[in-house]
């Protein structure tokens, strides 16, 4: 009951603004439209999910008597990041800065400065990570809907609790709802930029030491995945690094199966992986399980890469 209630709230209210946001989103100049290259969607859609989440999650948690005041600056931060990206685009450079500034303001109050830059570089790869990986309907908000449930079973097994992350990933399924295809509203790098922000945050927070902080930066999983073969494969091929491209994970598995399909195979996948981490620590420890973790996804991001 005390996760149910912040839960059951932020699904709602994020539900909500979806139905909203595609109202106001083109009032505001808010409309991704499909361009036949990069934006391979089929219906313009409202690029706005991450302010439901945002709203969603902190007044769920705000039904518990929680509020997380470093948490709430950090995650507003990385939300006006992403809206001001969205709406005029932003440079990597300047992007990678202003995205590490707010990783920084999410690390004020950390264990020491170990922790607090620790969290700060988790932040920048992480948004990345997602903000790479949201290219197809549902498919960014499905599996870091399942990384957040996996978070929050890692932090519930370390007597950690684990609201935030099952708030979080409930705020998520709310977004879901009008982001399946054909998707009407996106997570925007608003979402992408908050999302990510929000998986390094609990990473690090229900760890107390690095092999625990690997094990919870596993359960990211499929986006950090994809990150890695990706900068791996373009620094192979001599490519920017920051360059848009349709070659990741996802548009390969386009060439034969439709993009809900592709969508849903890769949440499935997520879950396996997902529970297959948990577990691992749980049964081996935390020093195995990131070990394990480690050696497979660094072995098959390496073979990829070469294809």
């Amino acid at each position: 009951m005390e996760t149910l209630i912040p839960g059951l709230t932020a699904a709602l209210i994020a539900f909500v603004w979806g139905a909203l946001s595609i109202r106001l989103g083109p009032r505001w100049g808010f409309v991704d439209l499909p361009d036949g290259d990069l934006k391979t969607h089929q219906i313009p859609a409202v690029p706005l999910g991450g302010v439901g989440i945002f709203l969603g999650l902190h007044l769920g948690l705000a039904t518990a008597g929680r509020f997380l005041l470093v948490f709430f600056a950090g995650t507003l931060t990385l939300l006006m990041l992403g809206l001001v990206d969205d709406r005029q685009g932003l440079a990597p450079v300047t992007r990678l800065l202003l995205t590490a500034t707010a990783g920084g303001v999410l690390a004020i109050g950390e264990r020491d400065l170990f922790w607090g830059v620790a969290l700060a570089v988790v932040v920048v790869v992480l948004v990345n990570a997602v903000n790479l990986f949201d290219g197809l309907d549902a498919l960014a908000g499905s599996t870091t809907t399942l990384s957040l449930l996996g978070i929050g079973w890692l932090a519930s097994n370390r007597g950690r609790g684990g609201l935030v992350a099952f708030t979080a990933a409930l705020a998520v399924v709310g977004f879901l709802f009008w982001n399946r295809p054909r998707a009407r509203v996106f997570l925007g790098d608003n979402g992408a930029y908050l999302v990510g922000g929000t998986l390094a945050y609990l990473a690090i927070r229900i760890s107390n030491t690095v092999p625990q902080a690997l094990v919870a930066a596993a359960l990211i999983g499929a986006p950090l995945f994809d990150l890695a073969v990706t900068v791996l494969r373009r620094y192979r091929a001599g490519a920017a690094l920051f360059a848009g491209d349709r070659d990741h994970i996802y548009d390969r598995m386009l060439g034969a199966w439709s993009p809900g399909r592709v969508s849903g195979t890769l949440a499935v996948v997520q879950a396996v992986w997902v529970v297959l981490v948990v577990w691992l620590e749980s049964t081996f420890g935390p020093g195995s399980a990131a070990t394990i973790a480690a050696s497979v996804g660094l072995v098959a991001a390496l073979v990829l890469a070469r294809r």
